[in-house]
């Protein structure tokens, strides 16, 4: 029997064959509405009509979940994603002091940590944002309670590791955040490609994969996350232009044909490269939104700036949000993180809060460029 789709109506999942259907209890996560692009509302519509087809249900009800779902796909806005900077040093009053940014969080449907912001360890540049922190504020429980889904940005395949022991740190720190109330709901590999392939400083030598061998440490570091947590999302973060979309696409389509689809792909662009080469951005933009959209990938390019004070990155990733606007009208996500700073010292660029128009905070950051993409 298949398990098609768990429904949050009466806390069960539906399960169908094409000669039988019952219903039993639902013991899948539940990732809130707005944390899953257009493409996935739809997908899971789709797969209720498909139950209800088996169970038996009239057309006239197939026909009406089949509307709802092609409005769904029209209307439905694209997640949204806020990764604080590691040192910004409100962090842990998103969680002391919510009222603060009730109205920007009620827009979020991701909120994504740095995995140095979940180790029980010393970090310089996360200054006091580590584990015992987040436990202290209680901070999975409460992103649970607002609905908002849990992600973690994660090592894949590092200098340090080269795809043997990235998933295992991963693990032990998703153990820890399981049994301080939160659930991960998403893992963004963080430029697995790129990392296989360039030295570390503790390293002493690179991985020097080919790409088939980068392919395959990835499909390992899938299946080891997924035989502990199987419900977890895995996509991937890459750097442009340090690849170009042709080199991007070939990477997406060489983990395809090996069995792992990523569950969405976001963007990091190097701006100054893009001057000092002349890319054709807004090209390039449009061939991976093709790219992607063909193969039902959710893509989102991410909104940041490596900036040295709050109003330069407050000026510099509104420019960059219309300019992403402009290309993409309205992107499957959206994503709004930092992580730019200097060596040795808290990366703390921008402040978290308030919203007001009075700072050039990362809160009135994502107030205004969702305003840009009419969200």
């Amino acid at each position: 029997m298949e398990v098609l789709t768990c429904s949050t109506i009466g806390g069960h999942i539906l399960q169908a064959s094409s000669s039988e259907a019952q219903l039993a209890p639902c013991n899948v996560g539940r990732i809130p509405a707005r944390a899953l692009s257009p493409k996935n509302r739809t997908s899971a519509i789709s797969a209720l009509v498909a139950v209800f087809l088996a169970i038996g249900g009239g057309r006239t009800f197939a026909h009406t979940l089949r509307v709802a779902a092609q409005e769904n796909q029209q209307a439905a806005p694209p997640a949204v994603w806020f990764a604080p900077n590691m040192g910004s040093a409100d962090y842990a009053e998103l969680f002391t002091a919510p009222d603060a940014w009730s109205a920007t969080r009620a827009r979020i449907g991701v909120f994504k940590f740095y995995t140095q912001n979940l180790r029980d360890a010393p970090c310089t540049i996360c200054g006091n944002n580590t584990l015992q922190t987040f436990i202290a504020v209680d901070a999975f429980r409460k992103l649970t309670k607002w609905g908002i889904a849990i992600a973690v940005e994660v090592p894949a395949v590092k200098p340090w590791g080269c795809g043997a022991k990235e998933a295992n740190v991963v693990v032990s720190m998703l153990q820890v955040v399981a049994r301080n109330g939160g659930d991960v709901a998403f893992l963004s590999m963080d430029e697995p490609l790129a990392g296989s392939q360039l030295l570390g400083p503790d390293a002493g030598h690179g991985c020097g994969f080919a790409r088939d061998q980068t392919t395959a440490a990835v499909v390992r570091y899938g299946q080891d996350i997924h035989a502990r947590f199987p419900r977890i999302r895995i996509g991937e973060i890459e750097p442009y232009p340090f690849y170009s979309v042709e080199q991007l696409g070939e990477w997406v389509d060489s983990l395809r044909r090996a069995g792992f689809n990523p569950a969405f792909f976001h963007l990091d662009v190097d701006r100054n490269a893009v001057r000092v080469h002349h890319q054709d951005v807004v090209r390039d933009l449009k061939w991976l939104s093709q790219f992607f959209a063909k193969r039902k990938i959710p893509f989102g390019v991410i909104l940041w700036s490596p900036a040295k004070s709050d109003r330069e990155f407050y000026e510099s990733t509104l420019e960059w949000a219309r300019l992403v606007k402009s290309v993409l009208g309205k992107p499957d996500e959206i994503i709004f993180q930092n992580w730019a700073g200097v060596a040795d010292a808290p990366h703390d660029i921008p402040t978290n809060m308030p919203t007001n128009d009075a700072t050039f905070s990362h809160m009135r950051v994502i107030d205004e460029a969702l305003g840009v993409f009419n969200r």
